[in-house]
């Protein structure tokens, strides 16, 4: 299992911990809440009770007193109304209080709603009588109306009321105490069930963090004995892999590791005997670099020499025409002109060549810049070949075909027109006089073959003839005012691009030039 995984199993269980507390937490106190609402109306009811007996006990007092005494006055008459509004406001108040009970616990408080509306309906009957009385009392004879009161006290009051006013308080006041008795009898099971919850969730987070660090510690403590001994130089070692798959993997490769340098160890005494030859093999192999390197610097030297005398000749020029046309006071408008016409000549010979040196400088150093824009490589290709077979000898057919319709791709036109015409050029001069140029389509990209049916071009020259200043031996021979920057450049021109230059020859079927381009450069174009 990977340490990730565990890490995340980890936070999970914590966090079911977490909202497992929360949880409980929260039904904790909902049941208390709700245990003590209940006991707060159970009290509520009970207190509502004593203050009805109150009331009514006050009123029927206040009702006795006017039969016996007679009219009290005002005063008398707004206590009255002040009872009776208060035995309404206990009994409403009360009604509320079952009301709210029947909500909580269902229909097991209906009963004592029953109960307080008979009670209502007995004090309304009892207030009716004595209202009766009152009604037909005669102060010349008041012994039948004081009859009917002591009748009303005895059987309605003393027998009826009584009895169901004090059975009612009994119910509640039972009901309370018990009401009283369970919530504490809750809140005791509620704090034992949350020490009991908090312990075993405190002890299933630590159980749960031991078994994570120790998944995680016997792994580490494995690798780092095992890193040891592998530092001491016991590379017959081997770390168990029975471990989290990150760490795993480490093990792996640290056993890979010690495996590899194990069969390197044993394979250190067997090079050790192989060095000798192999160091006489690298010294024939220096000489030959030598040798090579003695050719190249002395080619160098060679085309350096061709490369002053291409700029001496054009610098010459240059200044003879200068002197003499200063020089002479009968130079006529067209002397002038001639020589300006030869001097511009010589400026534009020695401006190309600095300009090659200098772009193949730069494509060295990343700095080329060219002018890229979207072209087609066929119109571009079949132009180059229509020029260069302007400018060929007669007895030199350049013919071109094409796989392909159109190649867009994005270059510089006048440059890879420039790096055509350096190949055709070079075949024309070089090669035999069947040149072919032929425009395919390759993996990625596209392809220019330039292919002639000369002499071709020798395996050592084929290693050098990209490098500045150099000239083979046939183009020696052939065309004595060549400078050897033509492919160079051509081949800066293509790298630039993003491209390869690259050629295959031989004496057989002549020397095939290829520019491959790419379709997309991936930024090696300085734009």
């Amino acid at each position: 299992m990977r340490i990730v995984t565990k890490i995340v199993l980890c936070y999970g269980v914590l966090l079911l911990i977490a909202l497992a507390s929360v949880g409980f937490s929260r039904w904790s106190v909902s049941q208390a809440m709700y245990q003590l609402e209940r006991a707060r109306l159970a009290n509520e009811s009970y207190d509502h009770h004593l203050m009805l007996l109150a009331h009514t006990y006050r009123l029927f007092k206040q009702f006795g007193d006017t039969l016996l005494i007679g009219n009290l006055g005002n005063d008398n008459l707004r206590e009255k109304k002040a009872l009776e509004l208060a035995i309404k406001h206990d009994i409403k108040t009360i009604k509320m209080a079952i009301a709210k009970e029947i909500e909580m616990v269902g229909s097991k408080e209906i009963k004592a709603l029953e109960s307080i509306g008979s009670i209502e309906l007995l004090i309304n009957s009892i207030v009716a009588e004595y209202r009766s009385v009152r009604d037909v009392h005669d102060r010349a004879n008041p012994e039948p109306s004081l009859d009917l009161l002591a009748k009303i006290l005895e059987r309605r009051v003393d027998e009826e009321f009584n009895e169901k006013i004090n059975k009612t308080l009994a119910l509640e006041a039972t009901e309370m105490h018990a009401m009283q008795e369970n919530t504490q009898s809750v809140f005791d099971f509620l704090n034992t069930v949350q020490t009991i919850f908090t312990g075993v969730l405190l002890v299933a987070a630590a159980f749960s963090i031991y078994l994570f660090v120790q998944d995680i510690t016997k792994p580490i403590r494995r690798l780092i004995i095992g890193a040891t001994e592998f530092s001491k130089g016991n590379w017959a070692h081997r770390i168990s892999l029975a471990m989290p798959h990150e760490m795993s993997k480490i093990a792996a490769i640290l056993n890979a590791s010690a495996k590899t340098a194990q069969y390197r160890e044993g394979e250190l005494e067997k090079s050790k005997t192989l060095l000798q030859s192999e160091i006489d093999s690298s010294a024939v192999e220096l000489k030959a670099t030598l040798e090579k390197l003695e050719i190249e610097v002395a080619t160098r030297k060679k085309l350096l020499a061709d490369v002053s005398h291409e700029l001496r000749t054009p610098l010459t020029i240059i200044q003879g025409e200068a002197s003499v046309a200063l020089r002479r006071e009968d130079t006529t408008l067209d002397e002038y002109r001639e020589a300006l016409v030869r001097t511009k000549e010589a400026a534009e010979h020695t401006s190309i060549l600095v300009n090659d040196l200098l772009f193949i400088a730069r494509q060295e150093t990343g700095e080329v810049q060219l002018k890229v824009r979207e072209n087609d490589l066929v119109d571009v290709t079949r132009l180059a070949v229509e020029s260069s077979r302007a400018l060929a000898q007669n007895a030199v057919v350049i013919t071109y075909t094409a796989d392909v319709t159109t190649a867009i791709l994005e270059f510089d036109e006048r440059r890879m027109t420039q790096v055509l015409i350096i190949l055709l050029d070079n075949a024309c001069h070089y090669g035999g006089n069947d040149i072919n140029v032929h425009v395919s389509q390759s993996l990625g990209g596209y392809t220019i073959a330039v292919s002639d049916n000369g002499p071709g071009i020798s395996e050592q020259d084929q290693q050098q003839i990209f490098n500045r200043f150099f000239r083979g031996s046939n183009a020696a021979e052939r065309f004595v005012s060549g400078t050897g920057l033509g492919l160079p450049v051509a081949q800066s021109i293509v790298v630039a691009h993003g491209g390869q230059l690259t050629v295959d020859s031989n004496s057989d079927t002549g020397t095939i030039f290829y520019i491959h381009l790419p379709k997309y450069t991936h930024g090696k174009i300085a734009l």
